[in-house]
C-alpha cells in the first residue's frame, strides 16, 4: 500500500511538474487543497486498481514472456544450480521428506526380510 501511494505521489507531483494548467491549478489551489486533492488521487488509484489488475496480468504477462523466459533460465541451469533453487522449497519439509524416507526403507527391509 505504501508503495502504490508514494509512486502515485510521484506521479501526481511529475504531472504537476510537466503540466503548466496542473501547476497553476496546484498554486492557484493553495498548499492544503492541493495535499487534499493529492490524497483524493491516491484514494481513487487504491480503490480503481483492483479492478485493473486482470488487464494488467494480460499485458505484462505478454509483453515479459515470462514463462518463456523462465522456462529457457530454467533449461540452462546446471543440475547443483537447479538443486539450489529447489532446495529452499522444500527445506520446511525436509524432516518429514525424511522420516517417511527412514520409514518407507525400513518397511522395505522389513519386507525383504520376510520374503528371501
Amino acid at each position: 500500500k505504501e508503495i502504490l501511494e508514494r509512486k502515485t505521489r510521484e506521479q501526481v507531483g511529475k504531472a504537476r511538474a510537466a503540466n503548466r494548467l496542473i501547476c497553476a491549478a496546484s498554486i492557484a489551489m493553495g498548499p492544503k487543497a492541493w495535499a487534499r486533492c493529492e490524497d483524493a488521487v491516491v484514494a481513487r488509484v487504491a480503490a480503481d486498481l483492483p479492478s485493473h489488475l486482470p488487464s494488467v496480468y494480460g499485458y505484462s504477462d505478454e509483453a515479459l514472456d515470462l514463462e518463456e523466459t523462465l522456462k529457457q533460465k530454467m533449461q540452462q541451469l546446471s543440475g547443483q544450480e537447479f538443486e539450489g533453487v529447489l532446495h529452499p522449497v522444500f527445506q520446511e519439509d525436509e524432516l518429514t521428506l525424511i522420516l517417511v524416507g527412514a520409514f518407507l526403507g525400513m518397511v522395505a527391509g522389513f519386507a525383504q526380510a520376510a520374503f528371501f
